[in-house]
């Protein structure tokens, strides 16, 4: 009876190390917005399938510290004012220029539109941000 409480004992320590060692690393993992701000990130994927450009125009965001935002959805320019807590960005009212995009341009606007317009969870590895919608995942490279 012993020997089982202290093998019991022994996976709840264990399992209470690795509970604080998530928490930590989740903490440790939240991206700031110093990461991401005041650099131009240019589109490369969404949903895992390369982006194109449009002649020299090319799909991209800037963030600045302030939280204004601009950049390229697609072959349209857009503008705003972000949010951003706890590593979640949203871009709740986003004006846009209005011209006709052409395929695949159209859709590739209509992604990053809807994947900014709710709070999407941010992340940052090397060179790379990586925001991930509710239906999109969006890729960024620095530029």
């Amino acid at each position: 009876m012993l020997k089982q409480h202290k093998i019991t004992l022994a996976a709840i320590m264990i399992t209470g190390l690795a509970a604080c060692s998530t928490a930590d690393k989740q903490e440790a993992d939240t991206v700031s917005l110093e990461q991401i701000s005041n650099q131009q990130w240019q589109l490369v994927k969404v949903d895992e399938q390369t982006v194109t450009a449009m002649g020299e125009k090319f799909p991209s965001i800037m963030i600045q510290d302030d939280l204004k935002v601009n950049g390229v959805a697609g072959c349209n320019n857009f503008f705003g004012q972000a949010e951003f807590e706890e590593g979640n960005i949203r871009i709740e009212q986003m004006g846009m220029t209005m011209m006709m995009c052409p395929p695949p341009l159209d859709k590739i606007e209509q992604q990053v539109s809807a994947t900014f317009a709710k709070w999407s969870p941010v992340t940052v590895s090397g060179n790379t941000m990586t925001v991930t919608g509710e239906d999109h995942t969006l890729t960024y490279q620095l530029k």
